[in-house]
């Protein structure tokens, strides 16, 4: 079975796509519309020392309690942009051992057929519902540079697709009540 993974965050950026996925070959992302969804921040990562992988401290070395990510929301008139990414299995594998706080689903029916090819079975992360409670969502930040990650992104393929990055920001609902702030991420071994 070949597979490809419909990305909305900060895997549009093509250093964080190959930081990941070395082997990509970008020259197969395509661009990509999702039926049915709007890009949202409410993936709350628990930033309390829980969390084996990684961790979020602000210029003062503070943690704060949560830390908003990229998600889909479902929204049934909208209509979300990404890339569509070709994966192996063993990819595929990696990705979700990147992506621990969404669960993958199934999206063929939904996404443009003009970027996939028929053999293939495309799939997303969706956020897994124990990390969006809406408390936690609501007592969390955006990491900036995550956020700027995801701009370059929409940039680096609206310069080889005019209009994706109009599309990337039609299709964002900004985190509007949590603040955007810088944070440096240690990621443990």
């Amino acid at each position: 079975m070949r597979y490809s993974v419909f990305v909305y965050g900060s895997l549009l950026s093509p250093e964080s796509l190959l930081s990941t996925l070395p082997e990509a070959d970008l020259a197969e992302v395509r661009p990509s519309r999702l039926r049915g969804y709007q890009r949202v921040f409410d993936v709350a990562f628990p930033n309390d020392g829980s969390q084996s992988d990684k961790s979020y401290f602000d210029d003062n070395d503070g943690r704060p309690p949560f830390v908003l990510f990229a998600n889909l929301a479902v929204r049934p008139s909208a209509v979300v942009n990404g890339v569509v990414v070709p994966v192996s299995e063993s990819q595929l594998q990696r990705l979700c051992d990147r992506e621990r706080r969404y669960q993958l689903t199934e999206c063929s029916d939904l996404v443009d057929n003009s970027s996939r090819s028929e053999a293939s079975r495309v799939v997303t992360f969706v956020g897994a519902p124990e990390f969006t409670a809406p408390e936690r969502v609501d007592a969390g930040v955006a990491a900036k540079n995550y956020v700027d990650l995801m701009h370059a992104g929409a940039r680096f393929w609206d310069e080889r697709h005019p209009g994706f990055l109009n599309d990337f920001h039609m299709s964002t609902r900004m985190p509007s009540a949590a603040p955007i702030v810088p944070l440096r991420r240690v990621d443990h071994t």
